[in-house]
């Protein structure tokens, strides 16, 4: 089973969408918080690619955000 983590923050409404279109699918995360679980040098320095959030990874491979999480499935 593949792992997914979403790299979230407070009030970000494509954070939201992505966690909620994980729990419709069924699908196992985990949710990573800004400033809780990591700060934002850390995000950076991790996804240097991403220039908005949430940043979605599965198996530890950066895939992207909300809309290439949607196109997974």
């Amino acid at each position: 089973m593949s792992k997914y983590v979403v790299w979230s923050k407070n009030n970000c409404s494509f954070c939201q969408s992505a966690k909620s279109l994980l729990l419709i699918k069924g699908v196992d995360f985990e949710v990573k918080m800004l400033d809780q679980d990591y700060n934002m040098e850390g995000f950076v320095r991790n996804f240097p690619a991403a220039k908005t959030f949430p940043a979605i990874t599965i198996d530890g491979d950066y895939i992207g955000g909300f809309e290439q999480l949607r196109e997974t499935f």
